[in-house]
């Protein structure tokens, strides 16, 4: 079975990531996403490949809380 999950939940993932001096083009396309999930809510992506950008950038980044961080920006129109 496959896994989806809308983009919605990367709203504010790339001004999270360009504060903390990232480029979030270059983490998506590591973890095999498109860059126009960076546009719209309603792209379905890999729910596997989104937990694997979120590793990816909590690592790359140096910030271990950055699932944290990434919610505390982001309001109920993720869900």
């Amino acid at each position: 079975m496959r896994y989806l999950v809308r983009s919605g939940g990367l709203l504010g993932y790339a001004a999270l990531v360009r504060e903390a001096g990232g480029d979030p083009l270059r983490l998506l396309d590591e973890a095999g996403l498109p860059a126009a999930a960076l546009d719209t809510t309603e792209l379905y992506l890999s729910y596997p490949a989104l937990a694997d950008l979120y590793a990816l950038t909590a690592g790359r980044l140096r910030m271990p809380a950055f699932g944290l961080r990434l919610g505390q920006r982001q309001s109920l129109e993720v869900v």
